[in-house]
């Protein structure tokens, strides 16, 4: 952290004006000045700490962009290969209706040549 500007003097001034001993001032005042340098940010901290942040969130943004696209390539990969298989899917069930179609017909055309035909009524 940077150095608050503490002005020890006129703090020491002021307590020993209300009538504290110099002594006990200027222990109370290193104190305080070691305080206020340990526990309180200045601007300068917090924008170094912005710049910083900034700086993460930077990276964690680039990170995500870069998910997105292979997320992106792998559905687009996913997608190809699901029309793949339906088209695949579809000539399959194309094929056997076909097949059934004409084993059906075939059937008929069976079932009706074993059929008597009939002769002309008297």
């Amino acid at each position: 952290m940077s150095k608050l500007i503490f002005d020890t003097y006129e703090f020491i001034k002021r307590l020993t004006a209300a009538g504290m001993p110099l002594e006990q001032a200027e222990t109370l005042s290193g104190l305080q000045a070691q305080l206020i340098d340990e526990r309180l940010a200045t601007k300068d901290d917090l924008a170094q700490l912005e710049v910083r942040v900034d700086e993460k969130f930077s990276h964690v943004h680039k990170d995500i962009s870069e998910l997105r696209k292979d997320i992106d390539t792998r559905f687009e990969l996913a997608s190809k290969d699901t029309d793949i298989k339906l088209s695949k899917l579809r000539d399959t069930l194309v094929a056997w209706v076909i097949g059934l179609f004409l084993a059906q017909t075939s059937l008929l055309v069976g079932l009706f040549k074993l059929l008597p035909t009939s002769s002309a009524a008297v």
